[in-house]
C-alpha cells in the first residue's frame, strides 16, 4: 500500500511537471507563505531592520496581509509550517473573514493574532504574555518576613487598515514589556521593635506606532509603499526603605541605572518596478531608502557633576531584484537579492564638573559608510489542485544535489497551504 502511494505521489509530481506552461500571468499571480518576497529576512542597517522590507508589486504574501489585515478578505486556507513555526486558518463568513494565526514568539512563549477583514476595512489584535509573581513568608512567635517578587514580560499590538480610492492604510500601535526591564521586589520584616520595609521597583516598556501608506489599489507596473514608525523607551528605577524604629536610615531613591530611556523614529520609501514581464516570467526591480534616529534622555549625575547625551542616526538604502518563473500551473520558483548600504553616525557629548567654573564639555562624531555582503533566496513552489506547497532552498543543494541525502537539509523551510 505504502509502495502505491509512493508512486502515485511520484506519477502525480512527474505529470505536473510536464503539463503545459500557461498562457497569462496567473501562476505567478497566487498567495504565498512566509518565505516569498520578506525582504531577505531581518537586513541589516539601523533603518531597515524594524520595517517589512518586500518590495511592492509582487504577489501576495502573508507579510502583506499581516501588515494590512483588510487583505484576508475573500481568503479562505490554512497553513502551517514545521520549520517556521505557525499555523494559520482564515474563513469566510457573511461579509466577513475571520484569521487565527499562532507563531514561535521566543524560545519560550507562542504569539497570537487574531482579527476580522471586510471590503472596506480590517483590524487584528495580537497578544503574547508571561507574568510571574512569588510570595514567600517566614514567621516565628517573635518576627516575621515577606518577600514579594514580580515580573511583566508582555507585549500586546493592534493594526487597522483600509482601501481608499487610490492608496490604502495602515495603522499599528504596540507596547513591550520586557522582564528584565519591568519588575518589583518588596522584603517586609517586622518584629516587636518595629518594622522595616525594602523596595526595588523598576518600570520600563517600549510604546511604538507606525503608519504605513501604500498605491496598491491603483498600481499599474509601479508600486510603492511610504511609512514610519516612532518608539519610546521608558524607564525608571525606584529604591526605598523604611524603618520605623530609626526613621533616620530611610531613603527613597529614583535613578536610570540599568535603562537608557530613548526615542526612535523611522520612515522609509519602498519602490517596486516590472521591468520585464511574460506570461510566465517576470522581473521586479526596486529597493527600501529609509531613515532613522535614536535620541536618547539626556543622562544627569548630579553627585559626581556629570551630564551624558547620545544620538544615533542612519541612512540606509537597500536595492532589490525579485525574478520569478512559472514552468506551468503546478511549478514556479523565485529568487531575490538584495544588499544594504548602510551610513551610520554616532554622536555623543559629556559634561564634567557641570554648574562649576571648571565645567569642560566633549563631543565625538563618529561616521561610518559600509555595503553589505549580497543576501539570497531561492524558492520554489508546487501546487497540484487546492493544495501547495513552498519552500526555500538551501545552498547545499546547488552544491550537491544528493547532499540533503547524508543528513544535511536541503531545504531551510518549508510550509504547507490548503486553499478552500
Amino acid at each position: 500500500m505504502r509502495l502505491k502511494l509512493h508512486l502515485f505521489a511520484l506519477a502525480t509530481i512527474v505529470a505536473a511537471t510536464f503539463a503545459d506552461p500557461p498562457s497569462d500571468s496567473s501562476a505567478l499571480d497566487v498567495l504565498h507563505g512566509t518565505e516569498y518576497n520578506d525582504g531577505i529576512g531581518t537586513m541589516a542597517g539601523r533603518g531597515i531592520s524594524g520595517i517589512s522590507t518586500s518590495l511592492p508589486g509582487a504577489s501576495l504574501a502573508y507579510t502583506d496581509l499581516f501588515e494590512s489585515p483588510y487583505l484576508f478578505y475573500n481568503h479562505q486556507y490554512v497553513a502551517m509550517s514545521p520549520t517556521n513555526d505557525y499555523g494559520t486558518i482564515a474563513y469566510n463568513g457573511k461579509d466577513m473573514t475571520t484569521f487565527l494565526h499562532m507563531f514561535r514568539y521566543d524560545n519560550q512563549r507562542a504569539k497570537t493574532i487574531l482579527g476580522i477583514a471586510t471590503k472596506t476595512f480590517g483590524w487584528d489584535f495580537s497578544w503574547v504574555m508571561r507574568d510571574l509573581l512569588d510570595f514567600n513568608e517566614e514567621k516565628s512567635r517573635y518576627d516575621k518576613t515577606e518577600e514579594l517578587f514580580s515580573s511583566y514580560s508582555n507585549s500586546f499590538g493592534t493594526t487597522f487598515s483600509m482601501p481608499l480610492t487610490n492608496v490604502d492604510f495602515a495603522a499599528r500601535v504596540w507596547v513591550i514589556q520586557n522582564a528584565s526591564t519591568d519588575t518589583l521586589h518588596t522584603t517586609k520584616y517586622s518584629d516587636a521593635d518595629g518594622k522595616k520595609e525594602y523596595t526595588y521597583d523598576r518600570n520600563g516598556f517600549t510604546a511604538s506606532a507606525s503608519l504605513i501608506i501604500s498605491n496598491r489599489p491603483s498600481a499599474k507596473g509601479f508600486s510603492w509603499k511610504f511609512g514610519g514608525y516612532a518608539t519610546k523607551f521608558l524607564y525608571e528605577q525606584d529604591s526605598s526603605f523604611r524603618d520605623s524604629e530609626n526613621p533616620d536610615n530611610n531613603y527613597k531613591i529614583k535613578s536610570l541605572n540599568g535603562g537608557k530611556p530613548y526615542t526612535f523614529g523611522d520612515i522609509f520609501y519602498t519602490f517596486g518596478a516590472e521591468v520585464l514581464k511574460s506570461s510566465n516570467a517576470r522581473i521586479i526591480l526596486g529597493g527600501t531608502v529609509a531613515a532613522s534616529a535614536r535620541v536618547y534622555d539626556k543622562q544627569k549625575d548630579k553627585k559626581n557633576g556629570r551630564e551624558d547625551f547620545y544620538i544615533q542616526g542612519s541612512i540606509d538604502a537597500a536595492p532589490q531584484l525579485l525574478a520569478e518563473y512559472a514552468f506551468n500551473k503546478n511549478w514556479m520558483f523565485w529568487h531575490q537579492t538584495a544588499l544594504v548600504w548602510a551610513n551610520n553616525v554616532d554622536y555623543e557629548s559629556y559634561t564634567e564638573l557641570a554648574g562649576t567654573k571648571e565645567k569642560r564639555e566633549n563631543s565625538l562624531i563618529e561616521f561610518e559608510s559600509e555595503t553589505s555582503a549580497i543576501s539570497t533566496e531561492t524558492g520554489l513552489r508546487f501546487q497540484y489542485g487546492n493544495l501547495a506547497l513552498e519552500s526555500t532552498l538551501s545552498y547545499i543543494l546547488f552544491r550537491n544535489p544528493f547532499g540533503g541525502f547524508d543528513g544535511r537539509s536541503m531545504f531551510t523551510s518549508f510550509e504547507a497551504i490548503y486553499f478552500f
